[in-house]
C-alpha cells in the first residue's frame, strides 16, 4: 500500500511535519477530522501543539488538532525552503502530479478529480511523472552541498516515472532542477540534471542534500531483479568537480602546503579533497599532482563560498559553471544514470576520465556511494584507492612528475 505517512520533517519551528497521503480514499483529504490526506504537525513527544490553526481542547484532542494543512492525495516528499522559512511538497494525482508550498491551514483540494490539484499547484506535471522527493541545495544547509554559486536556492526533485517500468522513461526516471522566486513560485524548470539511460528498472527515488553533494537512491535492483522487492538498490551522490581545483587545505591559494597534503595522501584509501584528490576521482596520484603543478601560485579566493554558521569552508566549482548553462553534452560516470553537462564539447566515459585534461571537468559527476542500500545502515563501503607506483623502469613519467614538482616546492621555500 502507498498513500499512507511518507515525507518527515523537522521545521524551523522545532515541530515533527508528518506528510499522510489518503489512503485511497479522497473523501478524506478534506475532512478535518480524519488524519488522511493531511500534513500533520506535532511536538516530539507526539502530542498536538497548541497553536496549530485548527487546534480546539474543548471537544477533546482529535484528528483536527494535528492538522497543518489538508487537501492532498500522495504528498511523497517535502523540504523546507531557508530562503523564506516555507514547506514544499510534491505530489502524485491520478494523471497530473504537482509541486505546491504547504501554507498554515491551507487547503489543498484534493476531492479526487485531477482538476482540484491545480489551484495550489507550483508546478503541475501533465502527464504525471510521480515526483517522489524534493530538496534545496542552498548555503544555510551543508553550506551549498559544495555545489556553484549559480545553483544556490534551487530546488531538485526526484521523477520516479512509471511504477517498475524498464529502460529510460520520457515520464520519469530522473532528477530535475527548479528556479523560484521570492514568493516560491517556479521561474525555471524542470531541468534534467541526472536522468536514467540504462535497460534496467533503475529509478530514482529518495533525494536529499549533504555535505559534497546530492545524494539518491534507486527504488529497486536494476538489472535482473526476481522481483520489485528484491534487495539491490544503490545509493548515488551527485557532486561538482572543481575543475582540478588543487587547494587542498582550502585557504584560497595553490601552493608548498597543498604539496605536503598531497604527499601525505597518496595511496590513502577513501580520499578526499584535503588529502589531495584533485579530480575527486577516489585516488589520489599522479594526475592529482600535475592538477597542483598547473595550479600553483593561483589565488582561489573567489571560488569558496564560506559557512558562517558551521564554520565550513565549501569550495564551490570554477566560475564557468556560473555563466554557462547546461546544454546536451553528457558524461556516463555510472552505469545506467548520465549527467547533463554544462555546455562543453567534452564527452567521455568513465573509464576515460582519467585520461582527460582535468581542467575541462568543471562539471558535476555521479559516483556510486553503495551498491547496496542496506550496506548504508552499517557502514560506508569506500573504493580501495591504489598507491602511486614509483618505478622508473614501468613508470618513469610519475618518477619526473614528483621530482619536477618537489623542485618548484623547494625553490618557492
Amino acid at each position: 500500500q502507498s498513500h499512507q505517512i511518507s515525507n518527515l520533517t523537522i521545521g524551523p519551528d522545532g515541530k515533527l511535519y508528518v506528510h499522510n497521503g489518503d489512503g485511497f480514499n479522497a473523501a478524506t483529504a478534506l475532512n478535518l477530522d480524519s488524519y488522511r490526506g493531511k500534513v500533520l504537525r506535532m511536538n516530539f513527544d507526539g502530542t498536538a501543539p497548541t497553536d496549530n490553526p485548527f487546534y480546539d481542547a474543548n471537544n477533546g484532542i482529535n484528528a483536527r488538532d494535528y492538522v497543518y494543512a489538508y487537501g492532498f492525495r500522495n504528498p511523497f516528499g517535502g523540504a523546507w525552503r531557508a530562503a523564506d522559512g516555507k514547506h514544499y511538497e510534491v505530489e502524485n494525482g491520478n494523471g497530473i502530479d504537482r509541486l505546491a508550498r504547504v501554507d498554515r491551514g491551507g487547503n489543498y483540494g484534493w476531492n479526487g478529480s485531477d482538476s482540484s490539484l491545480l489551484p495550489q499547484a507550483r508546478y503541475v506535471w501533465n502527464p504525471a511523472h510521480a515526483p517522489v522527493n524534493i530538496t534545496f541545495v542552498e548555503p544555510e544547509t551543508f553550506g551549498g552541498s559544495q555545489f556553484p554559486g549559480s545553483k544556490q536556492g534551487r530546488a531538485y526533485v526526484s521523477e520516479s516515472g512509471p511504477t517498475y517500468a524498464e529502460g529510460q522513461q520520457i515520464e520519469g526516471k530522473r532528477i530535475v532542477e527548479f528556479v523560484l522566486d521570492a514568493n516560491g513560485n517556479v521561474v525555471g524548470g524542470p531541468t534534467t540534471l541526472v536522468e536514467y539511460v540504462g535497460i534496467g528498472h533503475g529509478t530514482v527515488a529518495g533525494l536529499i542534500a549533504g555535505p559534497d553533494g546530492l545524494y539518491f537512491t534507486e527504488l529497486y535492483k536494476d538489472l535482473d531483479p526476481a522481483s520489485p522487492i528484491e534487495a539491490g538498490a544503490r545509493i548515488f551522490r551527485v557532486r561538482f568537480t572543481a575543475g582540478g581545483d588543487a587547494d587542498f587545505d582550502l585557504d584560497g591559494d595553490v601552493d608548498g602546503r597543498d604539496f605536503l597534503a598531497w604527499q601525505r595522501g597518496v595511496g590513502s584509501a577513501n580520499p578526499t579533497k584535503g588529502s589531495g584528490d584533485a579530480n575527486n576521482d577516489d585516488v589520489v596520484n599522479g594526475f592529482d599532482l600535475a592538477i597542483w603543478q598547473g595550479e600553483y601560485g593561483h589565488d582561489h579566493h573567489d571560488h569558496v563560498h564560506h559557512d558562517h554558521q558551521s564554520g565550513i569552508t565549501a569550495p564551490l566549482a570554477a566560475e564557468p559553471l556560473d555563466t554557462t548553462p547546461l546544454a546536451a553534452t553528457r558524461i556516463d560516470t555510472v552505469e545506467g544514470w548520465w549527467m547533463d553537462m554544462p555546455g562543453s564539447s567534452l564527452a567521455a566515459t568513465a573509464s576515460e576520465l582519467d585520461s582527460v585534461s582535468d581542467a575541462d571537468l568543471s562539471q558535476p559527476v555521479v559516483d556510486t556511494l553503495f551498491e547496496n542500500a542496506a550496506d548504508f545502515a552499517f557502514s560506508r563501503r569506500g573504493v580501495e584507492s591504489q598507491p602511486l607506483v614509483l618505478d622508473e623502469e614501468n613508470d618513469p613519467s610519475a618518477v619526473d612528475e614528483l621530482f619536477a614538482a618537489w623542485d618548484e616546492f623547494a625553490d618557492a621555500l
